[in-house]
């Protein structure tokens, strides 16, 4: 329809500034995430796991949106923006019950992993399930930002469960 080629044009329109916007958006938003880490766990060496961990998903997604033909315009400028506040859930999840459990490392990644595993898992089906909706709308955006939350919550569990 006429509209939908209209909302497309305006989706695909660029502004010199909006790709490097982005990119800067995410990195202070990967910044602060790893300062939050670090104020949460108070451990600079599961710090630094985790910010590889980010650091893994958000590489990881960008190859998926690489792969999937993805060009930045105004729609990928907002969830690039965004990026690292959602994939930095489970790292942080996992980060903060390994930290606050006792024994040598593999004990505390398995009573980590037995504690919120589950609990991790069950927010990406759910997130994932309610990304569904959205794959089904007519609105270019919805659709785009559905995939792009779906890309980031299974390459977030999978790298912050099985590592990176």
């Amino acid at each position: 329809t006429t509209t939908h080629m209209r909302a497309r044009a305006l989706a695909r329109a660029r502004t010199p500034d909006l790709e490097s916007s982005a990119y800067q958006n995410m990195i202070a938003g990967l910044c602060l995430a790893v300062v939050v880490i670090l104020i949460f766990t108070n451990n600079w060496w599961l710090t630094a796991l985790c910010a590889l961990a980010l650091y893994s998903i958000i590489s990881l997604v960008f190859c998926e949106m690489v792969f999937f033909g993805w060009e930045v315009d105004i729609l990928v400028a907002i969830d690039i923006s965004i990026a690292s506040g959602m994939s930095v859930d489970y790292v942080l999840h996992l980060a903060h019950a390994y930290n606050g459990e006792t024994g040598d490392h593999a004990d505390k990644v398995r009573k980590a992993l037995k504690d919120m595993g589950v609990s991790v898992a069950s927010g990406m089906l759910t997130t994932f399930f309610a990304c569904i909706a959205l794959f089904l709308c007519d609105m270019l955006w919805f659709r785009l930002f559905g995939c792009f939350i779906a890309m980031v919550i299974i390459t977030a569990f999978a790298v912050s469960m099985f590592g990176t």
